[in-house]
């Protein structure tokens, strides 16, 4: 069970790594990049929640008495929580950045819909058939 729980905490940190990068790769307009990086965010939160599964499982079904256990699975617990609120911040700042990318995206489609309206309008007047 120990050796799960550090497995599970340190693909925790790698998830936090990732929704970083995810942050920095949309300030920095890349897409592509922030796609992929989701993509593997989440095979990651796929594997995290095995784990986790598997740790739980452990917990519940070792019947010692042992304090030293429970300490630990507390302890476990508790990281957990916190790099999980951190995460979740970095979900909320991630859906900021892609609302203002999305924003931005409609307003150019928008002006090029209509520059092409106006452009197709003025080329269909010039020529006669």
């Amino acid at each position: 069970m120990y050796r799960s729980i550090m497995i599970h905490l340190s693909f925790l940190d790698k998830l936090l790594d990732h929704s970083d990068k995810i942050i920095s790769a949309l300030k920095q307009d890349k897409i592509e990049e922030a796609l992929f990086l989701v993509n593997n965010r989440d095979r990651l939160i796929g594997i995290i929640k095995t784990l986790e599964n598997k740790i739980i499982r452990s917990f519940k079904n070792n019947k010692s008495k042992d304090v030293n256990i429970s300490e630990v699975f507390q302890v476990w617990k508790s990281d957990t929580e916190m790099l999980a609120k951190k995460v979740f911040h970095l979900d909320q700042l991630s859906f900021e950045y892609l609302s203002e990318i999305k924003k931005t995206t409609k307003e150019k489609i928008s002006e090029i819909f209509v520059l092409n309206k106006f452009h197709s309008a003025y080329l269909t007047n010039s020529f006669k058939l």
